[in-house]
């Protein structure tokens, strides 16, 4: 329902460079690139990759290749003012995955940049669950006694355990920000909103997104 762009652009200065990694079949690089930033585009899964390039016009000078996350060494150390890490944290199971993972983007990223990293919540897939099945709470997919969501898709953290990470990584956080929300709980109401409604919705979201007891 809402994404990062809004922060990203807080902190970008014309001539920056983007490296996404994990770009999946395009949530921001063309965004980025349509606004005049110099915009690099890694992607592992071939499905994403055909996707993505079906949304290219000869005008998108873009560098979208196919590479893994945990090998950067195509990109030159410290050669990115912003680093977008929005997927692999959250598919990467083993903990040295996750640190190789941080490392290499702290590489490429210049001194004084930003990386930015996305998590899926632990804690909150429980209502979202239960919105689809009103048996969720005895029949789901989790350890009934520490409420500790079974990892498969997707690999799943707590507040704690993402802070923990991201900290044994060297990173000092400057953000935490709460995203969705109940925003998927929500869909049906927001489709009903009238476009004034929903632009005083978006200020609400935003206003309560870094409340430390919203993330």
């Amino acid at each position: 329902m809402f994404d990062y762009r809004s922060y990203i652009e807080k902190y970008l200065k014309d001539g920056d460079k983007i490296l996404d990694i994990c770009a999946g079949a395009d949530e921001y690089s063309l965004y980025f690139v349509r606004k005049g930033y110099e915009v690099s585009a890694l992607e592992l899964a071939d499905a994403n990759i055909t996707a993505f390039k079906k949304k290219l016009t000869p005008e998108d000078k873009i560098d979208l290749v196919q590479g893994n996350a945990l090998d950067l060494s195509r990109y030159a150390d410290k050669s990115f003012d912003i680093v977008l890490l929005f997927g692999p944290l959250y598919h990467l199971k083993n903990d040295a995955d996750k640190q190789k993972c941080i490392s290499e983007a702290k590489c490429v990223c210049k001194d004084g940049g930003k990386i930015f990293f996305a998590f899926i919540s632990n804690d909150f897939v429980f209502l979202t669950e239960f919105g689809y099945d009103v048996n969720y709470f005895n029949n789901g997919d989790y350890d009934k006694e520490t409420f500790k969501l079974n990892a498969f898709p997707f690999v799943f953290h707590t507040v704690g355990t993402a802070r923990k990470l991201l900290a044994d990584g060297g990173i000092n956080i400057l953000h935490e920000v709460a995203f969705d929300g109940a925003s998927e709980l929500l869909a049906a109401r927001f489709n009903e909103m009238s476009d004034k409604d929903y632009t005083q919705y978006l200020r609400y979201h935003f206003y309560i997104c870094e409340k430390p007891e919203q993330v």
